[in-house]
């Protein structure tokens, strides 16, 4: 079986079915995610590192079965990886539950320095349990938050209720920020009533979706068929090699991927033949492939053009951008623009990464385009604190589900 063109979901149809071949391509395909997670989540350990990936690879293989292709291949592989390496850690000894980077490497990955989390006083009372639990990941830090809830009246006039204001958490990665968007596709994931059809209400079988609903009083959120949450992702991209023509090709890299993505688009085909045409071409073209896409261009501190990304997303597209950042990463590693090394602050690009998760209240103002045909209501208060404790609810199963302990 040659298997080196097959597909990842396809090589692994035909592992589970023992298709030696088809797992030892998977291994070889899975092998630098594994270690890249090891390298940066078990740099205390002192055992032999090749024992301790050849052991989490066997790990994922032999987990293979539990894949219900629900989520990215490669976030269920990091997912995986990581529980793995903090179990064996704790196993051996030498687990060590938050280890801090220096500041060389922080600017390198370009993650922001750790600071004190918001003080609970800092945060509306129906979210400060959830707050504290996303805080318990070892990538998220919270930097501020608001609830959104009308009855706390020393906010002033501005609480009053209404169906825009939802309230938020800002996230901001304290390590890679791919794994931060796996946590919040996890989150979406157990939330998903999207594939809910009004059809099957009467005959359909209570699912674990559903289930969490039901635990909280909220079938007719979950009937609705319509997300009741959905993240802002801000991506900011700076393309630093020190020659002008390196930093065309990298940014020709990532035209070209969204080009992949949304092949419809006949925005991205015009030639460009500096950083600066590039930057503009993606800074006109990104609100013409959606109406919700804000691009910007911006400049750095050493006057390099980039380009900032934010939309307001559902699963769909949280894993829209979850492959555009897999995607960018591999295809510049391959022409030899490594994310990560060895070079201290000499980096060929650049990345920046902010989330912030909301309550959808007013489904027609998210403008997501499989929600254009259905009838909806604007979501009252009480539905407002069944999303917050909903999402509380599936903040600590995700984090149960990663091996963080969140008793």
């Amino acid at each position: 079986m040659i298997v080196s063109n097959i597909t990842d979901e396809k090589l692994v149809a035909a592992a589970v079915k023992g298709d030696c071949d088809a797992v030892e391509e998977l291994k070889a395909r899975i092998k630098p995610r594994v270690c890249d997670i090891i390298n940066k989540g078990a740099r205390s350990y002192k055992g032999d590192m090749d024992v301790l990936v050849d052991h989490t690879l066997e790990k994922v293989i032999n987990s293979l079965d539990s894949f219900q292709f629900k989520c990215p291949f490669y976030a269920w592989v990091g997912m995986i990886t990581r529980n793995t390496v903090i179990k064996y850690l704790r196993e051996s000894g030498d687990y060590v539950e938050k280890e801090a980077l220096s500041i060389e490497e922080l600017k390198s990955n370009n993650t922001l320095i750790p600071e004190e989390h918001l003080p609970l006083e800092q945060i509306d009372v129906e979210i400060q349990s959830l707050v504290s639990l996303l805080n318990q990941s070892p990538d998220i830090r919270t930097i501020s938050s608001c609830s959104g809830h009308p009855d706390r009246k020393a906010w002033g006039t501005h609480r009053s209720w209404n169906s825009l204001r939802g309230g938020w958490i800002s996230i901001v990665p304290t390590g890679d920020p791919l794994h931060v968007l796996e946590f919040l596709i996890g989150v979406l994931t157990k939330l998903n009533n999207t594939e809910y059809s009004a059809q099957q209400r009467e005959d359909s079988p209570k699912n674990a979706i559903h289930q969490r609903y039901q635990e909280v009083d909220a079938n007719d959120l979950y009937y609705s068929g319509i997300p009741i949450v959905s993240v802002v992702v801000e991506f900011s991209f700076f393309a630093c090699h020190p020659e002008v023509k390196h930093r065309l090709e990298i940014w020709l890299h990532l035209i070209t991927i969204i080009r992949e993505l949304i092949p419809e688009n006949e925005e991205l085909i015009a030639q460009v033949d500096t950083s600066e045409k590039a930057v503009q071409l993606l800074e006109k073209a990104f609100p013409r492939i959606h109406p919700i896409f804000s691009a910007n261009s911006v400049t750095s501190k050493e006057g390099y053009p980039g380009i900032t990304l934010n939309k307001k997303v559902d699963l769909n597209l949280c894993l829209w951008f979850y492959t555009l950042a897999n995607r960018l990463y591999e295809r510049l590693d391959e022409a030899g623009y490594v994310r990560f090394s060895d070079m201290g602050t000499d980096t060929y690009y650049a990345e920046k990464w902010d989330f912030s998760i909301q309550p959808i209240l007013n489904p027609e103002l998210l403008r997501l385009q499989h929600l254009s045909k259905t009838t909806w209501e604007p979501r009252t208060s009480v539905d407002h604190l069944k999303i917050w404790k909903l999402l509380e609810n599936t903040v600590a199963e995700q984090l149960e589900h990663e091996g963080v302990n969140t008793a």
